[in-house]
C-alpha cells in the first residue's frame, strides 16, 4: 500500500494539509478591514501570529505528554499571548486523571507562587467555562531544611494522604503554575521537575495516532483558541470610554483563582493623559501593564510598559496614581492615532484592580489599539504620578483632587501636560 492509499492522515499527509489550512486562516486576524494597516500594527500582528503558532507547538505538542510530562513555560515575554501579565512566570504541564504525579522542586523568592489543577484546554477557546479543581499556594507547602518540596497530584485520595498534595477529578486536564514577582532584580524563580509515579521508561516509540492527536489539538488552538482571544480583545475595544468596572471571577474559575479583574476603555487626544487613581488593595500583588490589540503584552525588557506595587510609590501618604501619558519623544510603549483622526488616540483598557479576598493577587492591564496614522515616534508611557522626571523622556502632572474610596477611577486629564 502506498501513502495515497492509506487512511491514516499522518501517512497520507492529510494531517499536514489540514494544519496548513489553519495556519493560512490565521491571516484574517491581522489582514482584515478592521485592523489598522499602518506598518507598526501589521508588523506586530505578523509577529504575534508567529508567536501564537510557537506557543501552540509548545502546548499542543511538546508539553502534551501526560505519561512522561515536562513542566515548562507556556507563556513568556517573547512568546506573549492571551493577555499575559509581565510580573508572572507561567508554567504548564498536561495531566491524565488516571496517573499519579510527583513534582519535586525548590522554592524561590517570588512574591506569590500558585499551583492549580484545571479542567479544559487552551485550544478549546472556552476558558471562561473551565473550572479550578484544586489549588495550593507556595506558602502552604511543607518544605525541607533547604527549601525543597515534594508535591503529589492524583485522583487517588490514598496517595494524597499526609503530604503536599493536589487532587484531580475525572475532568482534570492540566497543571498551571504561576509565580508573581514584585522585585524583578532580586526575587528568584522556583525550580520544578515532574514525573508519573511508577512510569515506564523509556517511552514507547512515537505512533502516528499520537501525532494525529497533537495535530488535532494544534488545529483547535489555531482556530478556536485564536478566535477566543480575538473576540475578547474586540469586545474591549468596542466599549465606550468609561471608568473601570470591577469584575469578580466566579468561584472556582480556572486560571483566575485568587485574582480580581475590571474592564474599561479610554480615548485620548495627543496632549491628554489617562489617570488611574485607587487606594492600594489589601493583597499580595497588584500591577498595571499594557498590551496591544492582539492581546500580547507590550515588550517590557527594554520599555516601561508595566508597574507593580513594589515598583511604585504612594501619592502623598495613602493614594497612588498611575498615568498613561501620550508623548512624541519618549521610547516606551506604543500606541497610535485613531484612523481618520490623526490627533485623536483610541485605546482600550482591561484593568485588574479590584480585591475580593485578602492576600489575593490583583492586577491592572491595558490593551492598546493601534491605528493607521500612527507616527513611528509616538508612544505611551506607564509611570507613577506625581513625580516629574526632570531631564528624562517623560513628565507627568498629579491629578487635581484625590479620588474617593469607592473604587478605581479612570478619567481624562489635559491641564499642564508638557
Amino acid at each position: 500500500m502506498n501513502q495515497n492509499q492509506s487512511s491514516d492522515p499522518v501517512i497520507n499527509g492529510d494531517v499536514w494539509k489540514a494544519f496548513s489550512c489553519k495556519v493560512h486562516d490565521l491571516a484574517d486576524i491581522v489582514w482584515n478591514d478592521d485592523t489598522p494597516s499602518d506598518p507598526l500594527t501589521r508588523a506586530e500582528g505578523a509577529r504575534y501570529l508567529l508567536r501564537f503558532l510557537s506557543a501552540g507547538l509548545r502546548v499542543c505538542l511538546e508539553l502534551d505528554d501526560t505519561d512522561h510530562p515536562f513542566i515548562d513555560y507556556n507563556i513568556y515575554g517573547r512568546m506573549s499571548w492571551g493577555l499575559d501579565n509581565p510580573d508572572c512566570n507561567y508554567s504548564y504541564a498536561r495531566l491524565n486523571p488516571a496517573n499519579t504525579y510527583r513534582i519535586k522542586g525548590k522554592i524561590g523568592s517570588a512574591k506569590n507562587l500558585e499551583f492549580q489543577v484545571t479542567t479544559g484546554h487552551h485550544a478549546d477557546g472556552q476558558f471562561m467555562d473551565w473550572q479550578s479543581v484544586s489549588a495550593l499556594r507556595g506558602s502552604d507547602l511543607t518544605l525541607d531544611s533547604e527549601g525543597g518540596f515534594e508535591l503529589i497530584v492524583s485522583s487517588d485520595r490514598a496517595a494524597l494522604s499526609g503530604c503536599n498534595s493536589l487532587e484531580m477529578n475525572s475532568d482534570s486536564n492540566f497543571l498551571l503554575i504561576r509565580e508573581f514577582f514584585a522585585d524583578w532584580e532580586n526575587e528568584k524563580p522556583s525550580s520544578f521537575t515532574m514525573e508519573v509515579v511508577n512510569a515506564n521508561y523509556p517511552p514507547e516509540p512515537l505512533s502516528t495516532a499520537q501525532v494525529a492527536n497533537h495535530f488535532d489539538l494544534l488545529n483547535q488552538w489555531l482556530d478556536l483558541g485564536a478566535n477566543c482571544w480575538r473576540q475578547f480583545a474586540a469586545g474591549i475595544l468596542a466599549n465606550e470610554p468609561s471608568d473601570i468596572v470591577p469584575f469578580l471571577p466566579p468561584a472556582g474559575a480556572a486560571a483566575l483563582g485568587g485574582q480580581a479583574y475590571g474592564m474599561g476603555s479610554f480615548q485620548l487626544e495627543k496632549d491628554e493623559a489617562v489617570i488611574l487613581e485607587f487606594t492600594p488593595p489589601d493583597c499580595l500583588v497588584w500591577s498595571l501593564s499594557l498590551c496591544d490589540s492582539f492581546f500580547q503584552s507590550i515588550e517590557y525588557e527594554h520599555r516601561q510598559s508595566s508597574l507593580n506595587g513594589h515598583q511604585s510609590v504612594l501619592l502623598g501618604s495613602t493614594v497612588p496614581a498611575s498615568a498613561l501619558r501620550c508623548s512624541s519623544c519618549c521610547a516606551c510603549t506604543r500606541a497610535g492615532a485613531r484612523r481618520g483622526s490623526p490627533n485623536n488616540w483610541e485605546s482600550a483598557v482591561a484593568i485588574w484592580c479590584a480585591n475580593f479576598r485578602k492576600k489575593a493577587p490583583v492586577f491592572v492591564c491595558c490593551a492598546l489599539r493601534y491605528s493607521s496614522t500612527c507616527p513611528s515616534n509616538v508612544c505611551v508611557t506607564a509611570a507613577l504620578l506625581p513625580r516629574p522626571q526632570s531631564g528624562s523622556d517623560f513628565r507627568m502632572r498629579a491629578p487635581s483632587s484625590k479620588p474617593s474610596n469607592a473604587g478605581p477611577v479612570l478619567r481624562r486629564h489635559s491641564s499642564g501636560l508638557p
